[in-house]
């Protein structure tokens, strides 16, 4: 179980190397926008990514981070929702919904939004970029 969790918190950081690419643009939701084309206004990447850092969660990543400033907001199955600093990895903040999240988080007008298991919809208020 530890295995299948660090390959899947692996995969997330993977993620999050991407998004650290977008600080120019912000991500603040899947694939970028309501329609998910996963197409940004951002200058193409120059190189190839290397590993910054990692996070742990007690549980597992399964949803893509949503970037708002210098902040990734990711859940976890441990059932919390994670704001990280994209420049040193550490948790800025969590917010606990005591049930897993399998949905990516979205950011809008300060507000960071989710969706727990079963269907219960989250919201935390935050600081923009923190």
């Amino acid at each position: 179980m530890h295995t299948t969790r660090s390959v899947s918190s692996l995969i997330a950081l993977a993620g999050l190397a991407v998004a650290s690419w977008l600080r120019a643009q912000d991500a603040p939701m899947f694939r970028g926008n309501l329609a998910h084309t996963g197409v940004y206004q951002s200058a193409a990447i120059a190189k190839a990514p290397s590993l910054q850092w990692q996070f742990h969660t007690r549980g597992r990543m399964l949803t893509s981070p949503a970037i708002a400033g210098n902040t990734a907001y990711i859940g976890s199955t441990d059932g919390r929702l994670y704001a990280i600093g994209l420049d040193n990895g550490k948790e800025r903040w969590h917010f606990e919904t005591k049930a897993r999240i399998a949905s990516s988080a979205a950011v809008s007008d300060g507000v960071v939004s989710t969706r727990s298991m079963p269907r219960r919809e989250n919201r935390s208020g935050l600081r923009y970029g923190g």
